[in-house]
């Protein structure tokens, strides 16, 4: 009868899972105060106006590189910008107060989004799509979701 061996290689490996990594709670400073000054940087808010300076249920702001504020002005349907400084802006994409589902239209904007060569991707929840908006012109094209219909 011949003689077998078996052999048996067993491969030893060692995991090592790293610690977790532990964060210091968010502490404010004990003498810290709150102040209670504030100011306006753009418009004044509770009201559906064609003027760029009243907005009404504004979502959502972008400040850009340029401390240019971007304002997703819902219930006006419409995105306006304004420069430093400046009550009074311009309005940059939508073109009228009631809602709207055509390229040049909007449908309670909540949310706005400002590339570096000021491409605006607008939120356009009403109409369940993202509009991406070239700066200066007038139409915006969707790029994610659908009109509504």
């Amino acid at each position: 009868v011949a003689n077998q061996n078996t052999f048996i290689l067993a491969a030893l490996t060692t995991t090592t899972t790293p610690a977790p990594i532990v964060q210091a709670l968010n502490e404010t400073c004990s003498h810290a105060i709150w102040d209670g000054n504030y100011s306006t940087i753009a418009g004044i808010s509770g009201s559906s106006s064609t003027s760029t300076l009243h907005l009404n249920s504004p979502h959502n702001i972008f400040v850009d590189n340029y401390d240019n504020v971007y304002v997703a002005d819902g219930n006006n349907h419409r995105i306006i910008r304004f420069s430093p400084g400046s009550k009074s802006g311009t309005n940059i994409a939508g073109i009228r107060l009631r809602a709207g589902k055509g390229k040049s239209e909007l449908n309670t904007p909540t949310t706005v989004f400002v590339t570096g060569d000021q491409t605006l991707f607008i939120l356009d929840a009403g109409n369940f799509r993202v509009q991406k908006w070239k700066y200066g012109e007038p139409l915006g094209f969707p790029v994610a979701g659908r009109y509504r219909v």
